[in-house]
């Protein structure tokens, strides 16, 4: 079962993938038979500020936000506007 915080989440990579070109763990897997799973592995490992490498290290905030919420939690949609706001200032 998705949640918002999923597609929050999920477009936190889009971004970082936007800004630098690729996405953080590309270099880290790419002889790894079980991709699926050890990317995985490194998504619940990782901290926001780990992920934001390059070009993207704006998007820490934002980063932070969306992987602090619940799975049910109730986004703060305006709090994820100004963040964005500021990434793209």
């Amino acid at each position: 079962m998705q949640s918002r915080r999923d597609d929050l989440i999920s477009l936190f990579y889009l971004l970082q993938f936007f800004m630098n070109g690729s996405l953080w763990w590309y270099n880290e897997v790419q002889h790894e038979q079980n991709l699926r799973g050890v990317i995985g592995q490194l998504k619940i490992k990782m901290k926001a500020h780990e992920m934001c490498r390059g070009k993207a290290k704006n998007l820490i905030p934002f980063g932070e936000e969306v992987m602090s919420y619940k799975f049910q939690e109730m986004p703060n949609y305006a709090k994820l506007k100004h963040l964005l706001v500021c990434v793209l200032l």
